[in-house]
């Protein structure tokens, strides 16, 4: 429970394994978010998570960045910079992370990265 990172980038490997077979059941989402309660994330860490993992053209970029379509462009800005300080792939590679939580992260970013620019074309029109 001392480094959230790590904890979420498990939870994100959960979904990867249950992707495997090419549907992720009601049961495994439950399994997963009772896993992700036990870590001490919140639903919102979590919703986060699952979301990410979604094609791109599927993503919901306010759930990936834990914001709501009415918060304004500076309260999404800065949950958008938090979360790539949390999951940048160099932080968790100074940290010895193995390499395999550092290439869903890569994943994660790219998620995080794509929301954020969504949101600002959103937001500017």
């Amino acid at each position: 429970k001392n480094n959230p990172n790590v904890l979420e980038e498990v939870i994100n490997i959960l979904f990867y394994i249950a992707e495997s077979d090419g549907n992720v059941s009601q049961a495994e989402i439950d399994m997963i978010q009772d896993i992700s309660k036990i870590f001490g994330l919140n639903q919102s860490q979590f919703n986060s998570i699952q979301e990410s993992r979604k094609s791109s053209d599927k993503l919901n970029p306010y759930i990936v960045l834990g914001s709501k379509p009415d918060d304004d462009l500076f309260l999404i800005r800065k949950k958008y910079i938090q979360l790539s300080k949390e999951n940048h792939p160099d932080l968790l590679i100074s940290k010895g992370v193995p390499s395999e939580i550092i290439d869903e992260s890569k994943k994660k970013m790219r998620a995080i990265n794509l929301a954020w620019g969504q949101i600002q074309k959103l937001k500017s029109n």
